[in-house]
């Protein structure tokens, strides 16, 4: 078990949440060896089969970056949510974030910008105030992170996101949060024997008819 990231740092909103992932992965880390690859991903997606895509180096993590033209915007000094982080950048070099989440590093690699991570989104959360801003305040916070350690965040291109792209042998995970099919907020109302015959709807109905 771990503890939440309310607890540990005397919090009350919950759109402090999404922070959770990388206080959780922090505790769980710390025994690891350096050279040790980790995943750390929202708890929205799910594994469609075993990451067998590039590996990165010890000053890179792999992020898959279709968050960037999707919502978050701001990898530039031109990007139109820039603003939410300019206070946090550290340093001009703009060729380190890619907008991306969802994470495979070197356990030496995360520790470096954890704590980074963990401190810069809750501070955006303070300052968004439960606004969608703050909603995506670890994808911003990774970024920020990234760019002020001179981490370059490479794209893995290894993330399905139902509705948005076609699904690839090299996506090994997906973002079932985004789907209109399996929806996850009308769970009650899904009929399984009417989805679509791909991996990540199989894996679902096969899920569904479980529980």
């Amino acid at each position: 078990m771990v503890d939440s990231i309310l607890d540990i740092y005397d919090l009350d909103k919950d759109w402090f949440i999404p922070t959770n992932v990388f206080v959780a992965a922090k505790q769980v880390i710390k025994d690891l060896p350096d050279d040790e690859l980790i995943e750390v991903v929202d708890s929205d997606l799910v594994h469609l089969k075993k990451y067998d895509g590039i590996e990165p180096n010890y000053d890179e993590v792999i992020a898959d970056a279709y968050y960037e033209n999707w919502h978050l915007k701001t990898s530039t000094r031109n990007s139109e949510n820039y603003h939410v982080i300019r206070k946090y950048i550290n340093h001009n070099d703009f060729k380190y974030m890619n907008g991306g989440f969802n994470i495979i590093s070197r356990v030496k690699t995360f520790k470096k910008i954890m704590d980074d991570v963990i401190n810069i989104s809750i501070k955006i959360g303070y300052d968004q105030k439960g606004n969608n801003h703050s909603w995506w305040q670890t994808m911003y916070g990774l970024n920020v992170a990234c760019h002020n350690h001179k981490i370059k965040m490479i794209d893995g291109r290894n993330c399905y996101y139902p509705n948005a792209n076609q699904l690839q042998d090299r996506h090994h995970i997906a973002h079932y949060c985004c789907d209109k099919i399996m929806d996850k907020r009308n769970m009650n109302k899904l009929k399984p024997d009417e989805f679509p015959n791909n991996k990540f709807y199989n894996q679902a109905k096969k899920w569904l008819k479980s529980v």
